[in-house]
């Protein structure tokens, strides 16, 4: 089958959750949608879809073949929806969950790509003045009566072992980059590495916990006891700190705790989230109350990284300077010592 892009894919089930709530069956939808489609690969997929409908399996099973489009949680809300008789209601909710975090990730990516390009560049510009340009200074300086300064026989030191080591470190870097790349123990440490740094550690842990209220708030909306909830996202968490913490919750859940009395024996949760949870608790509207607190997470989280972007760009000019600089004095260092000595 081709490959389809996440786009694709979200507006074939936004057409989905239209046919159905206009009343036309799955299998009906479907095929209408098959004709409909204009590229090659939603007819392939459509059709794999219909096939395993008509063996007699669910939606919600036939999605378990694509788990690079579908993660877990969208096929748990897909079989909510099968089981509750709203599926066109767990589809549009999926899709607003998608398009959420599409939108995150595009600023996320946005505030991120000027930093990457300005670290590449120095990077790049650093690597063809070591390899191609100070071996021929070091060759003239080797003449030279007069004593190279410290720094550039340091320059010209690291010049040559980036020659004569740099392919084999960056072969063993690439390759260790793609083993930890697709190691899932890695993945599953990669958000923890990051809780510990100092600026990114409290970002990093706003992002963990918007995401998991999202989803919690989804579920209680759709009508899913807290309990079955949170025993329900632990194991989609890929992140052992927020699983442990999940777990925790469901315990004291079904002990008889209220959510907000759970969140507060737990330090991984904030201040504000419980006492927005009290508050949805004693109101009876504990979905709305999670959403609102997700809302304002997302929109801090914006905020810092357009200030990390602001703040990151002179840094990144600056270091840029200094690096070339840096090995630009180092290369004409000696010949002001000639000069001088002149």
């Amino acid at each position: 089958m081709k490959k389809l892009d996440k786009a694709d894919i979200l507006n074939l089930l936004r057409q989905v959750a239209v046919l159905l709530s206009s009343g036309l069956t799955l299998l009906r939808s479907l095929e209408l949608l098959r004709h409909a489609a204009a590229k090659e690969g939603l007819r392939q997929l459509i059709s794999q879809w219909l096939l395993q409908l008509q063996a007699g399996k669910q939606f919600s099973q036939c999605l378990e073949s694509y788990p690079h489009y579908f993660d877990p949680f969208c096929r748990l809300l897909i079989r909510i929806g099968e089981q509750t008789g709203e599926l066109d209601h767990m589809l549009n909710r999926f899709i607003c969950r998608e398009e959420k975090n599409r939108e995150q990730k595009a600023k996320i990516k946005e505030a991120l790509f000027y930093p990457a390009i300005v670290s590449a560049t120095a990077l790049l510009t650093s690597l063809i003045m070591l390899v191609f340009v100070v071996p021929h200074f070091a060759l003239f300086f080797s003449q030279a009566p007069e004593k190279i300064p410290a720094f550039t026989k340091a320059v010209i030191a690291l010049s040559t072992f980036v020659r004569e080591q740099g392919l084999g470190m960056l072969t063993v870097c690439c390759l260790i980059g793609l083993a930890s790349f697709f190691s899932s123990p890695f993945s599953q440490g990669l958000p923890a590495f990051f809780m510990r740094l100092p600026y990114l550690g409290s970002l990093t842990k706003k992002i963990i916990l918007m995401h998991f209220v999202q989803n919690l708030s989804t579920l209680l909306a759709a009508a899913i006891p807290l309990s079955i909830g949170l025993k329900t996202l632990a194991p989609l968490s890929t992140i052992p700190t927020l699983r442990l913490s999940i777990l925790k919750l469901h315990h004291e859940i079904h002990a008889g705790r209220q959510l907000h009395s759970a969140l507060y024996l737990d330090p991984f949760f904030p201040t504000l989230l419980i006492q927005l949870v009290k508050t949805g608790e004693d109101s009876g509207t504990l979905d709305l109350m999670l959403e609102k607190f997700a809302a304002l997470y997302l929109a801090e989280i914006e905020q810092r990284f357009s200030q990390f972007h602001r703040l990151f760009e002179p840094l990144l000019i600056t270091i840029l300077g200094a690096l070339i600089g840096g090995l630009v004095i180092a290369m004409y260092l000696p010949i002001f010592h000639l000069g001088t000595a002149i």
